[in-house]
């Protein structure tokens, strides 16, 4: 065996579990096409599809081939936006069900009544927004992964993962039955000594560890990420404008005049509190002031309770609402019947088309970054035709927090990089050995010849 065999035995790839099929609906853009035909090859897949791309669409034509029944998880609200789309766009037949009942060839029901089904019924599942997998130990990724261990066919759906965060690569990786986690982490990185509890690549893994990743995943940012043009697929502008609020006067301790603008979340919280209705009375200033849709991004209900006294015309989502009540006050905006939405990204942030809408405005922000962009992304994806205008009010005492979201931005364009490489890589079965040296090499003196 020479060294480019022996290389090429250790790289490991996902087990395929391939689902026959026939012709791919011709709905479908060629970009869209190929994806789908690549996780049919899979069969325990993931689509890491940028919002816009056409996720739904895509996992319904998965789900359409798959022999059996399939099970569609989604968010609330989003079922139904599933339901239109697939009718319209397929003239595929998927029933929403809430008891429990498994109907007809494509089921789909909410996250939250996933105890309702018995799941050894199905052949096929659909996680939409598959980024409930996120929490390394948290009850719905165990539910999933202990409840569907045995499904023959799996499909994860969500936009590119969180910058860095590979332990959610992992969790996916666990549900799909590709690698546990732990493994995972074992084979490619080492602790980082930086961040407590955190990890990182190691140096020479990168490269194999997208390649990985791509074996059993579709990761896609944009339709040249497979060879095809971009034509339509580029935004908008979006413009995001930051306003600060200032943080009262606090007494100091030790000698101190002022407050110090510090990030433990003790302390934010206390900030927070301290500038709760200066920042609430300006988002509603600036939403009253139009006629036209907005959203209204809050963190705390304390906000969203206060929001929703100062902006009349707004309907408020909160986690205390009964499924059916969210259900009901989100495709009430979608359809344009409420022309203010005010909600948390956690419960509205994932999954939602509102193009409808340009206009949106956080009263708060948190360190997630994925919640941020997801919640954006909300308005600022295909089908948008208009400029996006993006409001974010703080405390200056949370301007680091939004250094963080902004150095998490660049993490992420990092990330998606190396996804996009890695899709290169997988269209070769070639391994490839580069040899750059940058040492220029040197004769010892005992090696030398003499001339005596």
């Amino acid at each position: 065996m020479n060294y480019q065999d022996f290389l090429a035995s250790k790289k490991i790839d996902a087990t395929y579990n391939p689902i026959e099929h026939g012709e791919i609906h011709d709905s479908l853009f060629p970009f869209q096409k190929e994806v789908v035909k690549k996780l049919l090859k899979i069969g325990r897949a993931a689509a890491f599809l940028d919002t816009g791309l056409g996720k739904t669409i895509i996992q319904c034509e998965w789900a359409r081939h798959v022999p059996g029944p399939v099970l569609i998880l989604a968010p609330l609200a989003v079922a139904q936006q599933t339901i239109e789309e697939a009718r319209k766009l397929l003239g595929l037949e998927i029933n929403y069900s809430k008891d429990g009942v498994r109907n007809g060839k494509i089921t789909i029901t909410n996250y939250e009544r996933l105890s309702l089904f018995d799941l050894s019924e199905f052949t096929g599942v659909v996680l939409d927004e598959s980024s409930i997998l996120k929490g390394f130990m948290s009850k719905t990724k165990q539910a999933l992964c202990e409840g569907f261990a045995n499904t023959p066919y799996k499909l994860a759906c969500t936009a590119t993962p969180a910058p860095n965060d590979h332990m959610e690569l992992g969790n996916h990786s666990e549900f799909l039955g590709v690698m546990p986690g732990t493994e995972m982490l074992t084979r490619w990185f080492i602790n980082d000594p930086a961040h407590v509890g955190a990890y990182r690549l190691k140096g020479h893994a990168v490269g194999p560890f997208w390649e990985w990743v791509a074996s059993w995943a579709a990761c896609v940012s944009m339709p040249s990420d497979l060879g095809y043009s971009d034509d339509g697929y580029a935004l908008p502008p979006l413009t995001i404008n930051t306003h600060t609020v200032t943080s009262p006067l606090l007494e100091g301790g030790d000698g101190e005049l002022f407050s110090i603008a510090t990030v433990s979340a003790t302390d934010i919280h206390a900030t927070k509190r301290l500038t709760l209705d200066e920042r609430c009375e300006r988002v509603s200033e600036l939403v009253n002031s139009s006629k036209d849709p907005w959203i209204v991004w809050c963190e705390s209900n304390l906000e969203s309770e206060l929001l929703a006294k100062l902006i009349p015309d707004g309907v408020e989502v909160k986690g205390s609402d009964k499924p059916d009540q969210k259900e009901d006050r989100m495709v009430a905006f979608s359809k344009g019947e409420a022309r203010v939405i005010i909600s948390k990204p956690s419960i509205c942030g994932f999954g939602m088309n509102w193009q409808h809408c340009q206009n949106m405005a956080f009263a708060s922000i948190s360190y997630s970054y994925e919640s941020f962009y997801q919640a954006v992304r909300r308005s600022w994806r295909f089908g948008q035709n208009k400029p996006v205008n993006v409001h974010v009010f703080i405390s200056d005492a949370e301007l680091p927090v939004w250094r963080t979201i902004e150095r998490k931005s660049l993490d992420h364009d990092s990330m998606k990089s190396g996804m996009k490489l890695a899709i290169g890589a997988g269209k070769t079965t070639e391994t490839k050995i580069d040899y750059n040296p940058t040492k220029k090499a040197t004769m010892p003196k005992w090696m030398e010849r003499s001339n005596s």
